[in-house]
Protein backbone atom coordinates (compact mmCIF):
# COMPACT_ATOMS: atom_id res chain seq x y z
CA UNK A 1 0.00 0.00 0.00
CA UNK A 2 2.84 2.51 0.96
CA UNK A 3 4.33 1.93 -2.38
CA UNK A 4 1.50 2.27 -4.19
CA UNK A 5 0.43 5.72 -2.21
CA UNK A 6 4.50 6.71 -2.99
CA UNK A 7 4.16 5.68 -6.89
CA UNK A 8 1.07 7.85 -7.49
CA UNK A 9 2.30 10.72 -5.17
CA UNK A 10 0.65 10.85 -2.25
CA UNK A 11 3.45 9.94 0.21
CA UNK A 12 7.15 10.86 -1.02
CA UNK A 13 10.73 10.46 0.78
CA UNK A 14 13.53 12.87 0.86
CA UNK A 15 16.97 11.75 -0.83
CA UNK A 16 19.40 10.03 1.93
CA UNK A 17 16.35 9.63 4.39
CA UNK A 18 13.69 5.84 4.45
CA UNK A 19 11.08 8.18 6.13
CA UNK A 20 7.55 8.75 4.26
CA UNK A 21 5.86 12.01 4.17
CA UNK A 22 2.70 13.29 3.23
CA UNK A 23 2.54 15.10 -0.35
CA UNK A 24 0.52 18.22 -0.82
CA UNK A 25 -1.71 15.83 -3.26
CA UNK A 26 -3.72 14.97 -0.69
CA UNK A 27 -4.28 18.40 0.05
CA UNK A 28 -5.00 19.26 -3.36
CA UNK A 29 -7.67 16.31 -3.36
CA UNK A 30 -9.17 17.59 -0.23
CA UNK A 31 -9.44 21.26 -1.53
CA UNK A 32 -10.97 20.08 -5.46
CA UNK A 33 -13.71 17.82 -3.28
CA UNK A 34 -14.04 20.56 -0.97
CA UNK A 35 -14.91 22.99 -4.36
CA UNK A 36 -16.93 20.53 -5.79
CA UNK A 37 -19.27 20.18 -2.85
CA UNK A 38 -19.20 24.29 -2.88
CA UNK A 39 -20.81 24.45 -6.39
CA UNK A 40 -23.18 21.25 -6.17
CA UNK A 41 -24.33 22.61 -2.91
CA UNK A 42 -24.93 26.04 -4.90
CA UNK A 43 -26.41 24.54 -8.06
CA UNK A 44 -28.99 22.25 -6.92
CA UNK A 45 -32.11 24.31 -5.90
CA UNK A 46 -31.60 26.37 -8.93
CA UNK A 47 -31.61 23.05 -11.33
CA UNK A 48 -34.06 21.71 -9.37
CA UNK A 49 -36.16 24.63 -10.04
CA UNK A 50 -34.68 24.51 -13.51
CA UNK A 51 -35.89 20.82 -14.60
CA UNK A 52 -40.06 21.66 -13.90
CA UNK A 53 -39.91 25.04 -15.31
CA UNK A 54 -38.19 23.48 -18.65
CA UNK A 55 -39.62 20.26 -18.57
CA UNK A 56 -36.02 19.11 -19.50
CA UNK A 57 -33.33 17.72 -17.61
CA UNK A 58 -30.27 19.70 -16.69
CA UNK A 59 -26.38 18.81 -15.29
CA UNK A 60 -23.75 20.21 -13.99
CA UNK A 61 -20.42 19.52 -15.34
CA UNK A 62 -16.39 20.34 -14.49
CA UNK A 63 -13.42 19.92 -16.60
CA UNK A 64 -11.50 16.97 -15.25
CA UNK A 65 -7.74 16.64 -17.26
CA UNK A 66 -8.81 17.38 -20.82
CA UNK A 67 -13.01 15.23 -19.95
CA UNK A 68 -16.03 16.72 -18.98
CA UNK A 69 -16.84 15.03 -15.51
CA UNK A 70 -20.81 14.91 -14.56
CA UNK A 71 -21.38 16.21 -10.91
CA UNK A 72 -24.98 17.19 -10.73
CA UNK A 73 -27.95 15.93 -12.71
CA UNK A 74 -31.76 16.57 -12.54
CA UNK A 75 -34.18 14.88 -14.19
CA UNK A 76 -37.49 16.32 -16.42
CA UNK A 77 -40.65 15.62 -13.97
CA UNK A 78 -41.98 13.97 -17.75
CA UNK A 79 -42.30 10.05 -18.24
CA UNK A 80 -39.52 10.26 -21.16
CA UNK A 81 -36.37 11.72 -20.19
CA UNK A 82 -33.12 12.04 -21.23
CA UNK A 83 -30.18 12.00 -18.64
CA UNK A 84 -26.93 11.58 -17.97
CA UNK A 85 -25.23 9.74 -15.30
CA UNK A 86 -23.70 10.88 -12.20
CA UNK A 87 -20.03 10.44 -12.37
CA UNK A 88 -19.58 9.89 -16.10
CA UNK A 89 -16.84 11.79 -18.00
CA UNK A 90 -16.72 12.60 -21.71
CA UNK A 91 -14.27 14.29 -23.93
CA UNK A 92 -14.60 17.75 -23.59
CA UNK A 93 -14.24 18.15 -27.36
CA UNK A 94 -17.19 16.18 -27.95
CA UNK A 95 -19.38 18.05 -25.16
CA UNK A 96 -21.24 21.29 -25.00
CA UNK A 97 -19.99 21.39 -21.05
CA UNK A 98 -16.34 20.59 -22.36
CA UNK A 99 -16.20 23.43 -24.75
CA UNK A 100 -18.31 26.34 -23.01
CA UNK A 101 -15.55 25.61 -20.37
CA UNK A 102 -12.69 25.88 -22.91
CA UNK A 103 -14.20 29.23 -24.33
CA UNK A 104 -14.03 31.18 -20.62
CA UNK A 105 -10.98 29.28 -19.63
CA UNK A 106 -7.53 31.49 -19.08
CA UNK A 107 -4.78 30.58 -22.35
CA UNK A 108 -3.06 28.25 -20.31
CA UNK A 109 -5.59 25.64 -20.10
CA UNK A 110 -6.99 26.22 -23.53
CA UNK A 111 -3.25 25.88 -24.89
CA UNK A 112 -3.52 22.60 -22.42
CA UNK A 113 -6.53 21.50 -24.17
CA UNK A 114 -5.33 21.81 -27.72
CA UNK A 115 -2.17 20.38 -26.92
CA UNK A 116 -3.74 17.13 -25.63
CA UNK A 117 -5.73 17.25 -29.16
CA UNK A 118 -3.13 16.91 -30.82
CA UNK A 119 -1.05 14.49 -29.21
CA UNK A 120 -4.24 12.17 -29.42
CA UNK A 121 -3.83 12.75 -33.15
CA UNK A 122 -6.90 14.47 -33.81
CA UNK A 123 -7.48 16.01 -37.39
CA UNK A 124 -6.59 20.02 -37.72
CA UNK A 125 -10.33 20.36 -38.63
CA UNK A 126 -11.73 19.36 -35.36
CA UNK A 127 -9.29 21.42 -33.63
CA UNK A 128 -10.28 24.11 -35.64
CA UNK A 129 -14.23 23.45 -34.98
CA UNK A 130 -13.40 23.99 -31.32
CA UNK A 131 -12.08 27.24 -31.54
CA UNK A 132 -14.67 28.39 -33.96
CA UNK A 133 -17.65 26.98 -31.36
CA UNK A 134 -15.50 28.67 -28.64
CA UNK A 135 -15.66 32.39 -30.17
CA UNK A 136 -19.25 32.02 -30.71
CA UNK A 137 -20.17 30.55 -27.15
CA UNK A 138 -18.27 33.81 -26.30
CA UNK A 139 -20.26 36.32 -28.53
CA UNK A 140 -23.51 34.52 -27.55
CA UNK A 141 -22.90 33.63 -24.13
CA UNK A 142 -24.16 29.93 -24.33
CA UNK A 143 -23.88 27.28 -26.59
CA UNK A 144 -27.24 25.81 -28.87
CA UNK A 145 -26.18 23.01 -30.43
CA UNK A 146 -27.11 19.78 -32.01
CA UNK A 147 -25.89 16.74 -29.47
CA UNK A 148 -22.46 14.76 -31.06
CA UNK A 149 -23.61 11.69 -29.36
CA UNK A 150 -27.36 11.32 -29.49
CA UNK A 151 -29.38 11.94 -32.40
CA UNK A 152 -32.67 14.58 -31.72
CA UNK A 153 -30.91 16.06 -28.72
CA UNK A 154 -29.75 19.72 -28.92
CA UNK A 155 -27.53 20.94 -26.21
CA UNK A 156 -28.35 24.60 -24.12
CA UNK A 157 -25.17 25.18 -22.36
CA UNK A 158 -24.12 27.77 -19.97
CA UNK A 159 -21.06 28.65 -18.55
CA UNK A 160 -20.66 29.33 -14.00
CA UNK A 161 -18.27 31.34 -12.76
CA UNK A 162 -17.06 31.49 -9.05
CA UNK A 163 -16.41 34.86 -6.89
CA UNK A 164 -13.09 35.66 -8.59
CA UNK A 165 -15.02 35.56 -11.94
CA UNK A 166 -13.22 32.35 -13.40
CA UNK A 167 -15.15 29.62 -15.57
CA UNK A 168 -15.49 26.62 -13.35
CA UNK A 169 -18.41 24.69 -14.48
CA UNK A 170 -21.12 24.45 -17.46
CA UNK A 171 -24.87 23.80 -16.54
CA UNK A 172 -26.42 21.85 -19.60
CA UNK A 173 -29.99 21.45 -20.65
CA UNK A 174 -29.98 18.24 -23.12
CA UNK A 175 -33.35 19.55 -24.72
CA UNK A 176 -35.23 16.60 -26.27
CA UNK A 177 -38.91 18.03 -28.20
CA UNK A 178 -41.66 15.40 -27.24
CA UNK A 179 -45.15 16.36 -27.51
CA UNK A 180 -45.74 16.45 -23.50
CA UNK A 181 -42.56 19.32 -23.77
CA UNK A 182 -44.68 22.50 -24.53
CA UNK A 183 -41.44 24.73 -23.74
CA UNK A 184 -39.57 26.11 -26.57
CA UNK A 185 -36.41 25.95 -26.91
CA UNK A 186 -35.60 29.50 -26.77
CA UNK A 187 -37.70 29.58 -23.32
CA UNK A 188 -35.74 26.76 -22.23
CA UNK A 189 -32.73 28.99 -23.36
CA UNK A 190 -33.67 32.01 -21.63
CA UNK A 191 -34.76 29.79 -18.44
CA UNK A 192 -30.50 28.32 -18.85
CA UNK A 193 -28.79 31.50 -18.91
CA UNK A 194 -30.76 32.94 -15.74
CA UNK A 195 -29.98 29.45 -14.15
CA UNK A 196 -26.40 29.45 -14.73
CA UNK A 197 -26.20 33.32 -13.60
CA UNK A 198 -28.06 32.31 -10.29
CA UNK A 199 -25.29 29.36 -9.59
CA UNK A 200 -22.62 31.93 -10.19
CA UNK A 201 -24.10 34.25 -7.84
CA UNK A 202 -24.59 31.82 -5.00
CA UNK A 203 -20.77 30.98 -6.34
CA UNK A 204 -20.47 34.94 -5.11
CA UNK A 205 -19.30 36.11 -8.37
CA UNK A 206 -21.68 38.99 -8.33
CA UNK A 207 -20.05 41.87 -11.03
CA UNK A 208 -16.90 40.30 -10.84
CA UNK A 209 -17.83 37.41 -13.48
CA UNK A 210 -18.17 40.15 -16.09
CA UNK A 211 -15.13 42.18 -16.71
CA UNK A 212 -13.39 38.32 -16.84
CA UNK A 213 -15.65 37.70 -19.52
CA UNK A 214 -15.29 41.03 -21.46
CA UNK A 215 -11.49 40.16 -21.17
CA UNK A 216 -11.40 37.05 -22.75
CA UNK A 217 -13.84 37.72 -25.51
CA UNK A 218 -11.31 40.72 -26.94
CA UNK A 219 -8.52 37.87 -26.96
CA UNK A 220 -10.14 35.25 -29.29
Amino acid sequence: MILVLEARGYLYRRAGSDRYRLSLKLFELAHRTSSVRQLTDSALSVMQALAPAAQQSCHLAVLSGHEALIVLQVDSPLPMRYSVMLGAKFDFAQTSSGVVIYAYSDQRVRDELIAFLRADGRPAEEIRQVDLRAAAILKNGCEVKKSLAVEGVTNISVPVFDYLGHVVAALTVPYVPQRAAVVPSAKVRELAVKAGRTISTNLGAGSRGAPAETTRRKKV
